[in-house]
């Protein structure tokens, strides 16, 4: 049997263009993973938003009720001053452990949240409650 030339020219680039093959393959496209839909964010965010916003709104409020009993100190007699004065020294501790309650809050993964979520509030009510009180013994 005779071969040509042609046939083994023929042979010899089928066997490197099939080797070729292995080494040189097409770029793939990059595939590009989606944006998360802004309109769809998480609800508990939102909700956890919304509570902290209120729960900001609320110590401001306390704050401030708290920077008046401090001004009635002032006016009423001095063994009564002395009195509200301590408790106006209670309550403003008990506010700035409520914002650290509330800034650990909104850093609080979902585990923890709830707790931090029922030791906040009940130290609010707290707060509330002996801001109530000093209210009434200044008057």
């Amino acid at each position: 049997m005779k071969r040509s030339p042609f046939s083994v020219v023929a042979v010899l680039a089928l066997a490197i263009s099939c080797s070729a093959c292995d080494r040189f393959k097409p770029a793939l496209p990059e595939v590009e993973k989606p944006p998360a839909p802004a309109a769809q964010a998480d609800p508990s965010a939102k909700e956890r938003a919304a509570f902290t916003q209120e729960a900001q709104k609320d110590l401001d409020e306390l704050g401030t009720m708290v920077a008046n009993l401090k001004a009635q100190a002032a006016k009423v007699g001095r063994e009564t001053s002395a009195s509200l004065q301590a408790d106006i020294e209670k309550m403003e501790t008990e506010l700035r452990d409520a914002q650290q309650r509330l800034t650990a809050l909104k850093a609080a993964t979902e585990d923890t949240r709830q707790q931090l979520k029922a030791a906040f509030a009940t130290s609010l009510e707290q707060l509330k409650y002996a801001i109530e009180k000093a209210r009434k013994s200044a008057e």
